[in-house]
Order: structure tokens, then sequence, then C-alpha cells
């Protein structure tokens, strides 16, 4: 149900890959970051942080996500520069099916936080 209702709102599922994600990409992908994420597009209302926790685990992040009141959705993620910037691809594969696109606006590095564990939704 909750696919047919997706994928008559899609506006095309084979839209050219997004290029918008430059601040992730400048990211060092050897080392180990956290960063804070503002997320801005259709991120509330399609499972944005729900797909964040789900590839958290397959790519090695840890961290948490919540939706905003001005309907951008912010982050902080932990782990390798490569793993973060695959996260973002994987959103970007996931929604694109959808038709939904978003833009990573913000990127900034933020210090380790020791033997955090886990990834969740904050409310």
């Amino acid at each position: 149900m909750l696919e047919r209702f997706f994928k008559a709102r899609a506006k095309s599922a084979d839209k050219e890959p997004v290029d918008d994600d430059k601040l992730v990409a400048a990211l060092d992908p050897a080392a180990t970051l956290r960063v804070r994420l503002l997320f801005s597009g259709r991120v509330q209302g399609v499972g944005f942080r729900f797909m964040q926790q789900q590839f958290s685990d397959k790519r090695e992040i840890t961290g948490w996500v919540k939706n905003l009141d001005d309907g951008n959705v912010e982050a902080e993620w932990q782990g390798t520069g490569a793993n973060i910037q695959a996260m973002v691809a994987d959103l970007h594969v996931y929604y694109r099916q959808f038709g939904y696109g978003f833009t990573v606006v913000a990127c900034d590095e933020l210090p380790l936080v020791p033997d955090e564990k886990g990834f969740r939704a904050k409310y």
C-alpha cells in the first residue's frame, strides 16, 4: 500500500544522479569524523529518519537524526568519511526511485563522541 502511495506521486524514477552534495564529497574518506548534517527537500513524511536508521548499520554510522519545525532534517553522524559519503548516496538512490530529492545544505565537522553506540531518531 505504501509503495503504491509513493509511486503514484513519483515524478520520475529515472532522474539523473544528484550532484548537490559537494559539502559531503569534500570529507576526507579515510578519516573518522563526526558531522552535523542539515537536509532540505522532501525529507519529512517519507520515512527519511527511518531509512537513516536502516542504512546506519550497513555503513557503520553512529549518531542521531531528528525532524525540525521548519521542514528540514538535522542529523549527527559519526563514521569514516567514506561511509558518510556512501550513506548520503544510499539515501539518494532510495528516494530517487520515488521521485523525491533532497539536498545537504550544511555539513559541519564536530568533535568525536567516544564510545558512541548505535543510531537513533530523536523526537
